[in-house]
């Protein structure tokens, strides 16, 4: 929270004032988090217009108490513009989740100044790494020319560490660009702008006409120009009077300050000493002073008068009130979610749908995804749907947690959703695919995501009791060298499997975060059948998951996939291949399909593999109902198709029975012309979807488990696509 040390060729009247914070070193320890003091990198005081400001505000008598409360006026909203910037390739960006933590600690820290923030308009992202590394100061003013908003605070989050600050600010009336209605902006270092950090209210009483307590006085603490300790302006000689008003900060209900490096209060004053030998005693309560965070909690009454009257219709951010923040509900509620459900593994990469209800008030929402308690992606979200589609930052062969906050510009402080487990992996079949049937038998990879750092492990894996017969496993990771696997009852055993004992030490600490950790032989024994509903897996149907009981009852995911049926035994079996219909035969790799009964109840659901099958054993003697989500978007359709439905018309061609359903693309049972100028329009970008949707397929339903063939071989078209001219691309 220091002055910043001005660049060659700027004098103190320069144009170019800002202020900045010193970072703490040691693995990535904020300094304003700090507990030990460390010295500035530079000082430098603010410019002469602050001061000139705030002596001009008392001559007017501005900085009386009435006018320092919220009590005696309206509340003053002001917008933020966030900025996150990341390197090249998105990495390393701010998490949004975290923005909104400290906007609302921000808004508490300043609710007795009568003055709230909130953000406008979606964050922009900035994806540079020379300017997320930032190296100096030279690419501030074109980072702020390019991308500030007019009538905004801009607020930019990134790695400040190679300057050693933890963020900086202009004052009123200084920065770039020209225009006064976009002039300067706040920039804070992520490692400084967690929550509990104070820099970032340090840093905005800087934007809003707020010097340091120990400006002028701390290069010369006994100068006569100093600011000094007594508050008595008639002292008597040789004793100099109160100078309060015209030195140091020109706050006087700011003791006077020298210290300009961070200090542990409450013991600041040390030995030094003012002109009249009086000993300086900060306060380390102030934002705007140098003591350390876990100190500060306040801005003093002549302070919150000052930002005040800086953002009221004759200060100089009168800006920041035009126009006025539109009406919000305070509070928002917690997304209740949808998709994926819990536990739910094998997902691909490249297409993850997450979907949640509606919170009333909200106006945006924040999906998080973490991975050993990091957050790996944070994403805005104007809608109650997101597809990844896996240019991000997740990998596969892992177990994520997810969840989703809503907020709108002013109701910052909401909570997130119980956090639901996700396991994507590389080539996977969901569990759903291997509940087996008598005399099945399957194979089973374990891929172990989140255990770090071990010497030794204990790991217990209940299966549903009389269900499964453990046949032998091997280890497949290196990492797993002397892993001793004990079941209960032994392999070789009449009983039914209840549980593994895995065993394993290691003379130095191990990671295992990706690849499998091994592989386990198992057998549904005759006359013994699977859970009938529901997304479980094959062993712990009470969690739904596959499960590691890691000592104190610490309970750790296990990402479970790549089960295969060996010998399928054949109890209301249902399997079928998904392709699409052009020359090549094109499967639709990655699609989800979804099972329900005639009551609409959930059966079953799972992604078509790398060939387009998918199957399920045990979905029960019932006629079920599919739904398809696709993983490539709608395509292959243009005037080629319009004119082959023409033709169609005129009983110049005859369309196979697929491709008449694709060429009525507006669902009306009939191929016409009308049907041919909607493919034209929509080709041409007039319209942006058909009646009914954007696929059809040559099996509906409903299908009847247990029947030989069924569903087999399923072919899908895109509505429009009428000679089948579309290669879907992209999928896994």
């Amino acid at each position: 929270m220091l002055s910043k040390r001005l660049p060659s060729g700027f004098g103190i009247a320069g144009a170019f004032f800002l202020t900045i914070l010193v970072l703490g070193w040691g693995r990535g320890t904020a300094l304003a988090q700090a507990p030990n003091p460390v010295q500035p990198c530079g000082t430098g005081p603010a410019p002469p217009s602050v001061f000139s400001y705030i002596e001009n505000l008392r001559r007017e008598g501005l900085l009386e108490p009435v006018y320092g409360t919220e009590n005696n006026a309206t509340v003053i909203y002001l917008p933020l513009q966030l900025h996150l910037l990341a390197n090249n390739n998105g990495s390393g960006r701010y998490p949004l989740s975290t923005f909104a933590t400290i906007l609302c600690e921000l808004n508490q820290k300043f609710r007795s100044t009568g003055i709230q923030f909130y953000w406008k308009g979606n964050p922009n992202l900035i994806n540079n790494s020379a300017w997320y590394n930032l190296p100096n100061f030279g690419a501030v003013d074109q980072i702020n020319t390019q991308y500030n908003v007019a009538g905004s605070i801009n607020v930019y989050f990134l790695s400040l560490s190679a300057m050693s600050l933890c963020g900086f600010a202009y004052y009123p009336g200084t920065g770039s660009p020209a225009q006064t209605n976009r002039q300067g902006a706040i920039y804070m270092a992520l490692a400084c702008s967690n929550s509990g950090n104070s820099t970032f209210a340090h840093e905005m009483g800087h934007f809003l006409n707020l010097p340091h307590p120990f400006d002028q006085t701390s290069s010369n603490p006994q100068a006569t120009w100093a600011e000094r300790v007594t508050r008595n302006p008639n002292e008597t000689a040789p004793r100099l009077p109160s100078n309060c008003a015209t030195a140091g900060d020109r706050f006087c209900d700011t003791p006077a300050d020298f210290r300009d490096a961070r200090w542990n209060c409450p013991n600041g004053g040390g030995a030094a000493v003012d002109i009249n030998s009086d000993a300086f005693q900060p306060l380390g309560r102030l934002y705007m002073s140098y003591a350390n965070d876990a100190c500060q909690d306040s801005f003093t009454v002549e302070q919150k008068a000052a930002m005040r009257a800086t953002v009221t219709s004759t200060g100089p951010r009168s800006y920041l009130l035009s126009p006025a923040m539109p009406v919000y509900d305070s509070t928002v509620g917690v997304p209740s979610l949808i998709e994926p459900f819990d536990s739910t593994y094998g997902r691909p990469l490249h297409y993850l749908r997450f979907r949640w209800k509606a919170v009333p008030g909200a106006t945006a929402y924040v999906l998080r995804i973490r991975w050993l308690g990091t957050t790996v992606e944070d994403i805005w979200v104007n809608d109650t749907t997101f597809l990844y589609n896996g240019t991000g930052q997740l990998l596969s062969n892992r177990v994520y947690r997810w969840s989703v906050m809503a907020l709108n510009p002013r109701a910052v402080c909401g909570a997130f959703a119980p956090e639901r487990l996700l396991g994507i992996a590389s080539n996977a079949v969901h569990l759903s695919s291997v509940e087996g049937c008598p005399g099945d038998s399957l194979g089973l990879d374990i891929l172990n995501s989140e255990f770090t750092g071990l010497r030794s492990l204990r790991l217990k894996l209940d299966f549903p009791p009389g269900m499964l017969r453990l046949t032998g496993w091997n280890s497949l990771a290196a990492q797993a060298a002397g892993l001793q696997v004990q079941s209960y009852p032994p392999v070789g055993s009449a009983l039914y499997t209840d549980s593994l004992i895995l065993n394993w030490t290691s003379a130095s600490p191990v990671s295992w975060n990706a690849g499998v950790l091994m592989r386990l032989g198992l057998v549904w024994p005759a006359g013994v059948n699977g859970p009938l509903t529901g997304p479980v897996l094959v062993w712990d149907t009470l969690n739904s998951r596959c499960q590691a009981l890691v000592g104190q009852g610490q309970v750790l995911p296990l990402l479970c996939y790549s089960g295969q049926i060996r010998n399928s035994g054949g109890c209301y079996a249902l399997s079928g291949r998904l392709i699409y219909d052009n020359a090549a035969g094109t499967p639709l790799r990655g699609t989800m399909v979804e099972l329900r009964d005639t009551a609409l109840q959930w059966r079953a659901f799972g992604l078509t593999d790398s060939l387009g099958s998918f199957g399920w054993n045990n979905v029960g003697p019932l006629a079920v109902q599919p739904s398809w989500t696709y993983a490539v978007p709608w395509g292959g359709v243009n005037a080629t198709d319009a004119l082959g439905i023409s033709r169609a018309f005129a009983s110049l061609v005859t369309l196979s029975p697929l491709r008449f359903k694709a060429a009525d693309v507006n669902g009306n049972g009939a191929v016409n012309n009308t049907d041919a100028l909607l493919v034209n329009r929509r080709s041409a970008g007039m319209v942006g979807s058909f009646a009914g949707g954007d696929w059809v397929d040559d099996n509906p339903g409903p299908w009847m488990a247990g029947v030989p063939g069924v569903p087999g071989t399923i072919r899908a078209l895109c509505k429009g696509d009428v000679n089948g001219s579309y290669q879907p691309q992209g999928t896994p």
